[in-house]
């Protein structure tokens, strides 16, 4: 599934969280917390909207991230977004607002060589960059997008609509058609019913 990109890779409402997204990107943007940072080539904090509604929360940069400095924009960030625009922003033969906001994050910020998974040293260095984005992003909903998202949540977080765990879109894309259109609709059909709660309560 391709998609087209946000234009706006980050799009902060009003100047409080304009100013609050500032300090928090003053405060790491030259983190040197774990080895990461030696190989690096940018920091990648988020992409979206803040504050948001639904976070996910992904697993660490790629090769793609590391370049442009915003998580999800590989080939497995192109398939997630084709299943976030879908919906999120509807056909417009629908006549349906969505007013439900979305940010992006992922459990480290730097990339790991040769995209492996982080390293327990690595998550842990990063959880409080994590948390603080959180408690930025005042998310009602939290998704985890993959293994190791789910496996390192960070715990005894403020009260949330909910959390949802789903395979990440690099898995869906080794499977079979049959089983990545499965995946698809899935994922839609969870996200539809998330912001459906989240729309009735506005």
């Amino acid at each position: 599934m391709s998609a087209i990109f946000p234009k706006s890779r980050i799009l902060l409402k009003g100047r409080r969280i304009s100013n609050k997204f500032n300090v928090f990107k003053e405060k790491y943007k030259d983190c040197q917390q774990c080895p990461l940072h030696k190989t690096r080539n940018r920091i990648v904090l988020c992409r979206g909207t803040l504050p948001c509604d639904i976070l996910f929360i992904g697993e660490g940069p790629g090769g793609n991230e590391d370049s442009l400095g915003f998580p999800f924009m590989g080939r497995a960030g192109e398939f997630l977004q084709g299943i976030l625009n879908s919906v999120f922003h509807p056909h417009p033969d629908l006549k349906k607002n969505i007013n439900t906001t979305y940010a992006i994050t992922n459990i480290v910020c730097c990339r790991p060589p040769e995209n492996r998974n982080p390293e327990i040293e690595e998550i842990e260095a990063c959880r409080q960059r994590l948390i603080d984005f959180i408690q930025l992003a005042k998310p009602k909903w939290i998704i985890q997008v993959g293994k190791v998202a789910k496996e390192n949540f960070p715990p005894n977080l403020p009260k949330l609509g909910g959390t949802l765990h789903i395979r990440h879109p690099s898995w869906a894309m080794r499977q079979r058609a049959g089983d990545r259109a499965a995946y698809i609709r899935t994922t839609q059909n969870s996200l539809r019913k998330i912001i459906s709660t989240i729309e009735g309560s506005k």
